[in-house]
């Protein structure tokens, strides 16, 4: 089907005005002509002229004056308006050509429409709606293809193009085909004339694969979204560091813990280079290891962090940087080497047991002797004093191998309702004579008198009785002792306080290490001894110096709720 019928502003009708306008002049000029030929003969006709002189005369006239003027006022406007007018409707065919070319096989489905029906058709478009030929189409009821969620929406469209005779802007709508499916579509609306009234021309763009497309990449988007959120949940709660990097070790990120072990005060990390804001973990890299211990500086302190590198991996298999995991082991390598020393301990403990074993009957046998010969002998006054000296030597010997014995057997509790002011106090009055020799004074600060707890008395009053005994001999002549009782967290804390020189730096590691002692005739086993009583209470024992002078020993038993 031709579409040169509804090409706007096609030229016919300013072909037809310039063939009158034409027409026009030349009746004009052919009037003026006959006029004046006859205007000649009346003159002629007056004057009287012989008759060959106005044969002469009205034929040279009219070829030599009128001709020309002829020619110039009607023939040759209208040759060129002849040549023009070809030229014009040659162009005028080539471009109605060109347009129908453009209209028939345009991708885009054009359509037009007189309100009501469809009154032209190209290939694009009845294939968008599902038509074999445009033919299929023509006369159907334009609505017909508008889901009906947008019928009310194009009505008023095509009211308003039919009474404005503009154009509408872009739009979108959704069409039913003839098989009943539903398309996407974006339509442009313009007023035109078909065969001489008025339409609307539509150029209608299918955009149901890309709807499907965007509706696939939102699903995607948001499953990404999703994905994103639930690593980022795990990677910004995760109890250990990761920091990736790339391979100029530029930093592209570092979770929440990694933050914190950094030098770089900032939370922001990416962009910056590793050997700036971890310069530890750069070290040990630099030294091709791929997993380390290293020791950091983290809150005034050394921590010990376990790390690991992996490679990280682009698309293409290629490795594109590192991804670093870390953690603070600190606790683990003091429990590790706590371990090794009780194994090491344990080791010991067996042979000394044994030692202290074969130790005891002889040992029994030798002071029982010199009991004997002390008494049944005649000794001289240097004698005695010799067997004084080694019967003082036998029983702190015996003393040894019953301590030694003691911390090698297993700690048995006998718990029961203990009153620790009361433990307190039988601690303080056992002490205060050997306090008193010492010119050491005891000064008891209990603020909290009925504090009730179960435990072993007699291994507490043990306890205490060692680190009194300690402070008193630690405080030296004139100076003073005090024991505080108070409830903190829970807990019932028990504090000695001496006064004295305090614990240098060097031991603090080695305190309660057994047989560890500064004392000349200890046996290194009290401190040792006491921490094992204190935690088997589900306690703890420490120690710690004093700002001005002096140690403090602080004893913390669970009150596990019995505090009346």
């Amino acid at each position: 089907m031709s579409v040169e019928n509804y090409i706007p502003n096609s030229g016919k009708t300013s072909r037809s005005l310039a063939q009158n306008s034409s027409v026009k002049r030349f009746v004009i000029v052919v009037s003026v002509i006959f006029s004046t030929e006859f205007t000649i003969h009346v003159l002629l006709h007056i004057i009287s002229l012989p008759e060959y002189i106005e044969t002469i005369i009205n034929p040279l006239f009219l070829v030599m004056v009128l001709f020309p003027v002829l020619y110039a006022l009607v023939l040759s406007p209208l040759l060129q308006e002849i040549v023009v007018r070809r030229t014009a409707e040659q162009a005028l065919r080539v471009s109605e050509e060109r347009y129908r070319q453009l209209v028939e096989h345009s991708p885009e489905a054009i359509a037009v429409h007189n309100g009501k029906t469809l009154l032209y058709v190209n290939d694009a478009a009845a294939e968008l709606l599902g038509a074999t030929s445009p033919a299929d189409l023509l006369g159907a009821d334009v609505l017909d293809f508008v889901q009906p969620d947008y019928i009310e929406t194009v009505s008023r469209r095509i009211e308003r193009i039919m009474k404005s005779k503009t154009s509408e802007p872009l739009v979108k709508e959704k069409l039913t085909r003839l098989d009943g499916s539903i398309i996407d579509v974006e339509v442009v609306s313009t007023f035109v004339t078909y065969r001489g009234e008025a339409a609307v021309q539509i150029i209608v763009h299918n955009v149901t694969q890309r709807k499907r497309a965007e509706r696939k990449l939102t699903e995607i988007y948001a499953k990404l979204r999703e994905r994103k959120a639930f690593i980022e949940s795990i990677l910004f709660n995760l109890q250990s560091g990761i920091i990736v990097i790339d391979l100029e070790l530029g930093i592209k990120l570092a979770n929440p813990y990694a933050l914190k072990y950094s030098c770089d005060s900032s939370a922001v990390m990416a962009g910056k280079k590793l050997n700036e804001v971890y310069p530890e973990f750069y070290a040990s890299m630099a030294r091709g290891l791929d997993c380390d211990e290293i020791k950091l500086r983290h809150n005034s302190a050394d921590t010990i962090i376990g790390y690991k590198r992996f490679d990280l991996k682009g698309f293409d298999g290629s490795t594109v940087g590192s991804i670093i995991t870390f953690v603070d082991i600190t606790e683990i390598t003091k429990i590790r080497s706590e371990m090794k020393l009780r194994e090491r301990l344990a080791t010991i403990g067996e042979v000394v047991a044994r030692v202290a074993h074969e130790m005891r009957n002889p040992l029994f046998g030798m002071t029982a002797v010199g009991q004997i010969l002390d008494m049944e002998l005649q000794l001289t006054s240097g004698q005695k004093q010799l067997m004084q000296s080694f019967l003082i030597e036998a029983r702190r010997l015996n003393n040894l191998v019953d301590e030694l014995l003691s911390s090698c057997k297993e700690l048995t509790l006998h718990k029961e309702k203990t009153y620790l002011a009361n433990i307190i106090d039988a601690s303080i009055n056992i002490s205060e004579i050997y306090a008193n020799g010492k010119e050491v004074r005891i000064v008891r600060n209990v603020s909290e008198q009925d504090v009730v707890l179960k435990a072993d008395p007699d291994k507490i009053e043990q306890v205490f009785l060692n680190l009194i005994k300690n402070a008193i001999e630690a405080s030296g002549k004139g100076g003073e002792v005090q024991v505080m009782l108070e409830c903190v967290n829970g807990n019932a804390l028990i504090k000695i306080i001496d006064d004295g020189h305090g614990i240098p730096e060097e031991i603090e590691d080695k305190l309660f290490d057994i047989f560890f002692t500064t004392k000349r005739h200890g046996t290194g086993m009290g401190l040792s001894i006491c921490k094992n009583i204190v935690e088997a209470h589900g306690g703890t024992l420490t120690s710690s110096n004093n700002v001005d002078k002096g140690a403090t020993f602080s004893v913390a038993l669970p009150l596990n709720g019995d505090v009346e």
